[in-house]
């Protein structure tokens, strides 16, 4: 029995008559034509032998075929063959293509209910009491309008998942989740329908968890109306406040902490870029912040970053001498 069934798309007899000796077999399995006969019988440079079948024809293979729907393996060319014997594989494309087609509709399946089952559970709630600036604490108010705005753009009442921002909310992860958690936490934001099924936690049969993750969630603003009209009155309102001059008195009280804040988060981000530029990994811990924020108190954030990057260009040194360049990520304690 061939080894081949031969399907010919041309209709030239003499291109069909190349496809059919190019896959010819013997007995034991070897080709009976070798390229280079085929080349001097068909006229055709040895090289281009190969691509003219594979662009005619094609060999389904009697003796290998797929696992699933049993149909021989189809081959365009002699290399295809033999590669084959070497990684034989146990499904045909047409059935590899289909559990992929298969798959992907099950996962928008998939995706399409955990969207619904968010819409359902996260409707926009209206007829709350409107978010107004001056009765926020400043980290809050502030924060409110920075989540709203990514670089120039200000969004649509909606927004941005923190970790997908174009710009980073604050220098530190551990600070944008602070300031997040505390907006929830008063009830300022609420997490939009429109949120990606993976700001959430899911049961195993599909359902919610009541749990999210709040740097993948999407939020908007609490209040009545719109959540487009409902950010534009909040930021009208801020912009009325946020000249130094008119200030809410507790604004003022709480402006230092607040700068310790941002100014340490800062000094954090500063200190894990150079000791990474170094080659050096380094997560701050506590004791980091504790020295941070006393030495911000007699030093500014351009003399910090100075110090900075002088202890980390000494530790680098110090590592390369020592051969105590490490890969693993050191926390501070």
């Amino acid at each position: 029995m061939p080894e081949f069934e031969v399907e010919v798309d041309a209709e030239d007899a003499a291109l069909a008559d190349l496809c059919s000796m190019y896959w010819a077999t013997e007995d034991d399995g070897s080709f009976s034509f070798t390229v280079k006969e085929l080349s001097e019988r068909f006229k055709q440079p040895a090289h281009k032998i190969s691509k003219t079948v594979s662009e005619s024809c094609y060999a389904r293979s009697s003796s290998k075929s797929c696992i699933e729907c049993g149909r021989g393996f189809i081959y365009r060319t002699r290399s295809e063959w033999t590669s084959g014997h070497r990684f034989a594989p146990t499904r045909c494309r047409t059935c590899v293509e289909s559990e992929k087609q298969r798959l992907e509709a099950d996962r928008r399946k998939a995706e399409a209910a955990m969207e619904a089952a968010i819409s359902e559970h996260f409707e926009v709630a209206e007829g709350e009491a409107p978010i107004r600036a001056e009765d926020l604490d400043l980290p809050s108010a502030l924060a409110v309008a920075a989540l709203f705005e990514d670089g120039e753009e200000v969004s649509e009442g909606v927004t941005v998942p923190v970790m997908e921002r174009g710009n980073p909310l604050t220098p530190t992860s551990d600070l944008n989740l602070k300031l997040l958690k505390a907006l929830i936490d008063q009830g300022i934001l609420r997490i939009h329908p429109s949120s990606s099924p993976d700001a959430f936690v899911w049961k195993d049969d599909g359902t919610l968890d009541n749990q999210h993750y709040p740097m993948l969630a999407s939020y908007y603003l609490t209040g009545v109306g719109d959540v487009e009209t409902r950010l534009r009155e909040y930021l009208k309102g801020l912009s009325q406040i946020i000249s130094r001059d008119n200030w809410p008195d507790r604004w003022t009280d709480q402006f230092s902490d607040f700068w310790f804040d941002l100014a340490v988060s800062e000094c954090k981000a500063y200190l894990v870029h150079m000791l990474k530029r170094h080659g050096l990994d380094f997560t701050p811990g506590q004791r980091t912040e504790e020295v941070f924020r006393h030495a911000l108190r007699w030093y500014s954030i351009g003399q910090m970053y100075y110090f900075i990057w002088r202890a980390a260009r000494d530790s680098a040194a110090y590592a390369a001498r020592k051969g105590c360049l490490q890969s693993r990520p050191r926390t501070a304690q």
